[in-house]
């Protein structure tokens, strides 16, 4: 097998162990694939996805900079930062980082989504609308808007928000 096989067995094996739910097995399969060539932006991105799911922070952090630093011109570490904020309910600072991924990339959904929810849960109705309504159009089956469609959490978008409830309803 040569070493382009092996870092992408490496690789499937990593993403294998994650949808299992073997965050360990996953990591460890992500830093084979590290050493064996350390340039490789997805493993970092999906490792430090595995520290966060994990609640180590300051690893997942350590490896979104690193693909950042790797690949600035790239939205995806931005967003695995800001989706790091997120978590810890730092929505503020979370939209800073989404802000960044669609500046570089102004058609990525998912950050524009993450970034409108952020904004949802600081009450600026106005921008999670905007943001929200963009992320619809870019990409329609955004899996976490089913989410925000439900009966429940309409009723609660619209006791804040007419905007916000005409589009996800």
């Amino acid at each position: 097998m040569c070493s382009s096989d092996l870092v992408q067995a490496a690789l499937d094996e990593a993403q294998h162990q994650a949808r299992r739910g073997d965050l360990a097995r996953s990591i460890q399969a992500f830093t084979d694939a590290l050493e064996m060539r350390p340039t490789l932006v997805d493993a970092f991105i999906g490792r430090g996805r595995c520290h966060l799911e994990l609640g180590d922070y300051s690893s997942a952090m350590s490896d979104f900079a690193r693909a950042e630093d790797l690949n600035p011109d790239r939205p995806d570490p931005h967003v695995a930062m800001g989706d790091l904020y997120f978590a810890r309910k730092e929505y503020k600072r979370a939209i800073e980082f989404y802000d960044q991924a669609v500046e570089i990339d102004g058609s990525h959904a998912m950050a524009r989504c993450r970034r409108g929810i952020s904004h949802y849960y600081r009450k600026n109705y106005r921008q999670a609308y905007q943001d929200l309504q963009r992320a619809l159009a870019l990409d329609p089956e955004i899996p976490n808007m089913r989410k925000y469609r439900s009966e429940e959490h309409t009723s609660e978008l619209q006791s804040h928000s007419d905007l916000v409830c005409r589009l996800l309803l």
